[in-house]
């Protein structure tokens, strides 16, 4: 048992030296001398200069303040001024964010795989369509075209009292597009302001959907009744949003006028 411990002793000790060559220190040596008079003037701040010529404002000779002439667009904002965002800004600034995390909440590149196929399948059923030389092309005519950007029409909308409507609010014209206002603010108030940034992003060229900006004239309508929603003040009936189907155009999948299925 003696021998076992020494030898367990001798490893021990061994292994130790082994460490200890591996560790390697190495510096200077260095003097301090103690000068009381020159640690006296550095608390007083005598060794400071004026900027300038300001004698409030003292800086040393290394202060990088020494190479300028004037401060004040370096200084401190007045607590008296207001820097509150704007609506524009506000919206930017969601745009923004909805941007930079929007690998998040989109699966790119399965979606990108999805037109991608889409177009291979347009193209492929127009290459199976014989052309035919004697018959005209039928171009979209003007009429046609603005057609497709008018926004619905339909029963002229009156607003309940249960609205609660302030006086010189703007509401919509038509049954059908206040059907699409309030169902998208019942849909928005369960799902919260991300998904309004995502449908405001795809729906920016559909006319009908022009009330999710702020610059819209009846934007102050679709807050009004998201926040009577999100309150439980107002519930919409069915008979609010059955005029809702018909305003939507069935078009091809391209993804320009996405409309999340509980909007349809």
């Amino acid at each position: 048992e003696i021998m076992s411990s020494a030898t367990v002793t001798s490893r021990t000790q061994g292994s130790d030296e082994s460490d200890k060559a591996d560790l390697f220190v190495f510096g200077y040596a260095c003097k301090l001398f103690r000068d009381d008079e020159k640690a006296e003037i550095i608390e007083k701040g005598s060794h400071l200069i004026p900027w300038m010529g300001d004698e409030k404002l003292k800086i040393d000779r290394y202060d990088g303040r020494g190479a300028l002439y004037d401060l004040t667009q370096y200084e401190a904002c007045s607590k008296n001024m207001d820097w509150s965002d704007t609506a524009e800004d506000c919206e930017e600034d969601q745009l923004c964010e909805y941007e930079r995390y929007r690998s998040l909440y989109l699966d790119e590149v399965t979606e990108q795989t999805y037109r991608e196929e889409h177009a291979k399948r347009t193209q492929a059923d127009h290459a199976e369509i014989a052309y035919e030389y004697d018959n005209p092309v039928n171009e979209p005519s003007l009429q046609d075209a603005s057609q497709e950007n008018e926004v619905i029409t339909g029963k002229p909308f009156v607003p309940s009292a249960e609205l609660a409507l302030p006086p010189n609010i703007q509401i919509p014209t038509t049954v059908k597009h206040n059907a699409i206002i309030v169902r998208t603010a019942l849909f928005l108030a369960q799902q919260g302001s991300q998904m309004e940034i995502l449908m405001k992003v795809k729906q920016q060229s559909n006319r009908n959907f022009d009330f999710l900006s702020h610059t819209d004239p009846l934007h102050e309508y679709y807050k009004h009744v998201l926040g009577l929603i999100k309150s439980g003040a107002y519930v919409p009936q069915e008979q609010h949003l059955e005029e809702t189907e018909p305003a939507i155009k069935e078009e091809p999948d391209t993804g320009d006028h996405y409309l999340h299925p509980s909007l349809v």
